[in-house]
């Protein structure tokens, strides 16, 4: 049997949501296969990454526009 995890090392710059969207798929494969990853990744411009239960309303949405920092949820829990 192979390695119980595995390394993908870092990537280059993407966006939040490219980001958040492969976290998902690798979170979907770990669960099925069982084998977890190590991802090391950078952002492409300012993001505000929020936890999945994480409150955010219409007033910080804004701000964080006027400071021009795109907002992303995360699949996972925990806080920006």
């Amino acid at each position: 049997m192979g390695e119980p995890w595995r390394d993908l090392g870092a990537s280059g710059p993407a966006s939040g949501w490219w980001n958040m969207a492969l976290d998902e798929v690798l979170l979907a494969g770990a669960a099925r296969d069982g084998i977890a990853t190590l991802r090391l990744y950078r952002w492409r411009g300012p993001w505000l990454s929020l936890g999945y239960a994480q409150p955010f309303d219409a007033a910080a949405e804004a701000a964080c526009r006027r400071a021009g920092v795109t907002v992303v949820r995360r699949a996972t829990g925990g806080r920006a």
